[in-house]
């Protein structure tokens, strides 16, 4: 019968004891809901700088973005602008010259000057640059009216800012759940080790227990130190290293307490 609740391991698992013991005797699986839950706590937290990043960005910088945009109509696949004039816009805080996004009516080709521009509308196409040797072309031949101004992209960015943490989060724990997935399975490499070493006789599936256990210290301290906005030097490796130590020592812990205490010796007549 198990002797811990489910989220034990996040009070418990910090040293080697009665934790792992009853992981490895009492429990079944190999750990995998653990994992998702620790993925889970990433994801909240990455989702959580994500969105304040994003407002952060609307209170500081959008305003000054918006007000750069013009009305940009397309009308039978033909791009125009007020008086076909070129419509820049630039990081308000970005080096002075670097241009985000031009809109360029009365250009067929992208001249040399903005050939380094991320987005670039011509008469009749857009050209989006991913890198400055590579260049996406996207035709307007099939749109016959379309006008976007500022209140458009003002609308459109909030709505972005709204809802692209939430958009993001499956995919945060996702990514979070594969990269512990991976280091789960490098851990349990030093809990099987030390299941040689110490003779604890444990299935694989137990040390994968134990070794998902294992990982929630590091991730708990990651967080934490995330949150307090500390950066540690070498942390992923600082947190490797501790991780497997802490693996290795909780499997030696489980060996120590399954085997039996040493049977007393009578003393030798006449001695008490």
């Amino acid at each position: 019968m198990q002797r811990y609740s489910f989220f034990a391991p996040l009070w418990k698992s910090w040293t080697p004891g009665d934790l792992y013991r009853d992981l490895a005797r009492n429990r079944r699986g190999a750990g995998v809901a653990w994992l998702l839950v620790l993925s889970l706590l990433i994801a909240v937290a990455g989702c959580v700088q994500f969105a304040q990043s994003l407002q952060l960005f609307q209170r500081d910088k959008l305003p000054a973005f918006v007000a750069q945009v013009s009305n940009i109509s397309i009308h039978n696949g033909n791009v125009s602008t007020p008086d076909d004039q070129p419509v820049l816009i630039r990081d308000p805080e970005g080096e002075p010259g670097v241009i985000l996004f031009a809109a360029l009516p009365e250009a067929t080709e992208v001249p040399a000057e903005y050939a380094s521009v991320p987005v670039v509308l011509l008469r009749g196409q857009m050209v989006v640059h991913p890198t400055p040797t590579d260049a996406r072309y996207f035709d307007f031949k099939d749109v016959k009216d379309l006008t976007v101004n500022r209140d458009d992209v003002s609308r459109w960015a909030n709505l972005y800012i709204k809802f692209a943490p939430w958009i993001a989060f499956p995919f945060f724990w996702l990514f979070s759940f594969v990269f512990r997935l991976l280091g789960w399975l490098v851990y349990s490499l030093s809990a099987v080790m030390a299941n040689r070493i110490y003779g604890a006789g444990l299935r694989y599936a137990a040390l994968l227990r134990i070794t998902a256990a294992a990982m929630t210290p590091a991730v708990v301290l990651a967080l934490l130190l995330g949150i307090a906005g500390i950066a540690v030097p070498a942390q992923l490796e600082v947190l490797f290293f501790v991780t497997a130590v802490l693996v290795g020592l909780a499997v030696r812990a489980v060996a120590a307490g399954s085997k039996p205490p040493p049977t007393a010796v009578p003393p030798p007549l006449g001695f008490q």
